[in-house]
């Protein structure tokens, strides 16, 4: 679910699988509208008025990074959808650690995203080995862009 309460959207950022339902609520006392950009999964622009019913929305193809939502009436509202396929994600805490439970014993390749595209990590991605019983650690280092003229 995505609520629209204190003129934010909540969570910032998520993930859900292909198929699954998003449920798009307005908790609040103010009017928004939802918009909604994707690459892969079409548009759509909801009217919002405050204490509204839920939307359901329904995405067809994985897709990370593009999905934002935003509220033409409060520019400052936005959050980010990520569709995918499995159901292994992780968002990072304020602390910017994240865990990933349950996956099964194997190897995998571990990517990242951030909402801002000037800070950039190490690497896209890395390779992590899951070992039965066993905690796998992982880290990725984002560095903010460089000044002009260094």
């Amino acid at each position: 679910m995505i609520d629209q309460a204190g003129c934010r959207h909540v969570p910032h950022v998520q993930g859900i699988m292909v198929g699954q339902e998003l449920l798009i609520h307005n908790s609040g006392t103010t009017g928004h509208n939802v918009k909604m950009t994707s690459r892969l999964n079409g548009t759509f622009n909801l009217n919002m008025p405050e204490f509204s019913s839920p939307q359901t929305k329904v995405f067809k193809k994985d897709e990370i990074g593009t999905m934002a939502l935003k509220c033409d009436v409060h520019p400052w509202m936005s959050a980010y959808v990520h569709v995918l396929s499995h159901p292994s994600r992780a968002v990072t805490q304020e602390d910017a650690t994240f865990q990933l439970k349950w996956q099964p014993p194997g190897e995998y390749e571990l990517s990242v995203w951030h909402e801002f595209s000037k800070f950039t990590p190490d690497a896209p991605s890395k390779p992590v080995k899951v070992e039965a019983g066993k905690d796998a650690e992982i880290a990725f280092t984002y560095r903010p862009p460089a000044a002009k003229g260094d």
